[in-house]
């Protein structure tokens, strides 16, 4: 999601309205455009210690 001003948000222009999937990497969740009402599906990747160490260590 792009947004045009520092500090926007995911919630700032979508509302959650419940969880529908839920894979290997993440949760799959059904989302609202709070300014038209178009129902998206969401890709929620879920952050893992073992991601979060290997991440710091790369470098």
């Amino acid at each position: 999601l792009e947004c045009r001003y520092d500090g926007c948000a995911f919630t700032d222009h979508y509302e959650f309205v419940r969880a529908i999937g839920r894979g290997s990497y993440g949760q799959v969740a059904l989302a609202r455009h709070r300014p038209t009402g178009a129902e998206v599906a969401v890709k929620v990747q879920e952050l893992v210690p073992e991601n979060i160490q290997n991440e710091g260590a790369s470098g």
